[in-house]
């Protein structure tokens, strides 16, 4: 992974202008590492810890009041499956897990082609037609 950050066209110039250096990056063993070096400083955050506590979403789970498609693959090298807050998503009803056996992170791309189109893309129109209206049937449950 790293090796392609830094090949990529314009990487060096890149992390020169986001005030991060090529020795810091070439630092870089694992994904807090990564985190810590440029994603915590891109985004403005003191500490890797800071950066996970205020992105995580399980204290959050238990106020969805809109149906959620929740689409994780098994080979996810980034979030691996035992992190996927299972029972707190299998608690409220708006939330729909769907678990691939493929499909890294952020993946799901139709065959060879990485940039290509993602047969997720299409799960997730079908899902939000068959979820339709039922964002104000919530609302107005709430009034109740």
């Amino acid at each position: 992974m790293l090796k392609t950050f830094v090949a990529s066209p314009g990487t060096i110039q890149k992390v020169r202008g986001w005030g991060i250096t090529l020795s810091e990056i070439c630092s870089v063993r694992s994904i807090i590492d990564l985190d810590r070096i440029v994603v915590c400083r891109l985004h403005s955050y003191p500490r890797v810890e800071d950066y996970y506590s205020q992105n995580n979403p399980l204290p959050h789970l238990h106020n969805i009041a809109v149906p959620l498609l929740v689409l994780h693959a098994k080979d996810d090298p980034v979030t691996p499956e035992c992190c996927l807050p299972r029972a707190a998503m299998r608690e409220n009803p708006w939330i729909t897990l769907a678990v691939t056996a493929y499909g890294g992170h952020i993946g799901w791309t139709k065959g060879n082609n990485p940039l290509g189109s993602s047969w997720a893309d299409a799960l997730v129109l079908k899902f939000i037609q068959a979820n339709e209206g039922s964002q104000q049937r919530a609302s107005m449950l709430s009034k109740l």
